[in-house]
């Protein structure tokens, strides 16, 4: 087996290794008396995520995390590690310093977890946007520039463009053409400096439904997210369980598998904040005048999807369309409707973080852009 070592202790003749390797950890024991007394000792001084190599015997032991243990019979050490600049999750630290060395602080078992909920969760949302008939499609990250796009501008070839904020009117064009689709990959903002906590650069799933209204889009919304979140409990429920969100991932699941009725906007603000485990509404007047029909609403981390819909008539003069795009009513209008979401702040409320760049390996913000 070979892996980095998370963490050791000693007592007496036996030094107990946790080895990080790949997907699971595993406890080995490495015994003075099957091992040289320099390879016990140098064992048992192993700084975190010293790199090795343990041969041995696995055998059962429920005490054991994964519930195996390996007896060492050889044990090489491949590389040893500097002190780490991270310390473990649960000493105190300055707060930028996980992001300096967001790099090293992923190892945390807790960032792990994270993450591999994330991976699962985006695993269902695509086999439940798959069950309903969506194409996996790919959209331009590149935009040309225009009063009405969002996103960082840039000079290319002499020209001026964006990195877009939404994928929205190339998968209208590929809806035209290939009926219900969805992609996924990173959007675009460009923020200001008084926003500490505004992403860079986030992660946004964006599905369009030719022939379609907004009920459509919220039922496939609904179905997407449904299947996200059964997938992530499903695969991911030891690591929920560490985060301690197992019990709140499952009974969101088991609300999304029976829709909740939608709310108009009027009950919806005098509703205030969802007691339920997810609210289904239209939006405030302000959100519907840039182009939302629906939102859907979690407690504590707020709007985590969007939906939208457009009737088959000509985008009106001065619209958010781009030029390019007009043609899309010149040439065959048809009514369309889909939705949009955001996946940093749907993993980060499914983890039950407080800051959506905890869901992300390796976030960008105002003030932040590396590791």
């Amino acid at each position: 087996m070979r892996g980095w070592l998370e963490r050791s202790s000693r007592h007496g003749d036996l030094v107990f290794l946790w080895i990080r390797a790949g997907r699971e950890t595993v406890q080995a024991v490495v015994a003075g008396d099957a091992v040289d007394a320099a390879v016990l000792a140098a064992a048992a001084d192993l700084p975190r995520e010293s790199t090795l190599a343990a041969t041995g015997d696995l055998r059962d032991e429920p005490r054991a995390p994964g519930g195996r243990e390996l007896r060492v019979r050889a044990l090489t050490i491949l590389a040893r590690a500097d002190r780490l600049p991270v310390p473990p999750e649960t000493a105190a630290r300055p707060a930028n310093l996980a992001s300096e060395h967001r790099h090293l602080a992923l190892r945390d078992p807790r960032r792990r977890a994270v993450l591999r909920v994330r991976a699962a969760f985006l695993d269902g949302v695509r086999a439940g946007l798959r069950a309903r008939g969506c194409l996996a499609v790919t959209a331009p990250v590149l935009a040309p520039a225009g009063p009405a796009r969002n996103g960082f501008t840039l000079d290319y070839h002499g020209d001026a463009a964006v990195l877009a904020g939404t994928s929205r009117f190339h998968l209208e064009a590929l809806a035209a053409a290939l009926g219900p689709v969805h992609a996924e990959g990173p959007a675009f903002a460009a923020g200001c400096a008084a926003s500490r906590r505004r992403f860079a650069e986030y992660r946004r799933l964006e599905a369009v439904l030719p022939w379609a209204g907004a009920d459509e889009a919220m039922d496939l919304a609904e179905a997407a997210l449904a299947a996200g979140v059964a997938g992530a409990v499903a695969q991911r429920r030891e690591d929920l369980d560490l985060l301690g969100r197992a019990e709140a991932a499952a009974a969101f699941a088991a609300a999304l598998a029976h829709p909740r009725p939608r709310l108009a906007p009027a009950a919806a603000r005098r509703a205030g904040p969802p007691a339920a485990p997810y609210l289904l509404t239209a939006p405030a007047p302000a959100l519907a005048r840039r182009g939302r029909d629906f939102l859907l609403i979690v407690p504590e981390a707020g709007e985590i999807l969007s939906g939208w819909s457009r009737a088959a008539v000509a985008a009106p003069a001065g619209g958010p369309y781009p030029a390019w795009a007009d043609a899309l009513d010149r040439f065959g209008a048809f009514p369309r409707a889909g939705f949009a979401l955001g996946v940093d702040r749907a993993v980060a409320w499914l983890c039950g973080l407080c800051d959506a760049a905890e869901s992300v390996a390796f976030p960008r913000r105002w003030n932040l852009l590396g590791p």
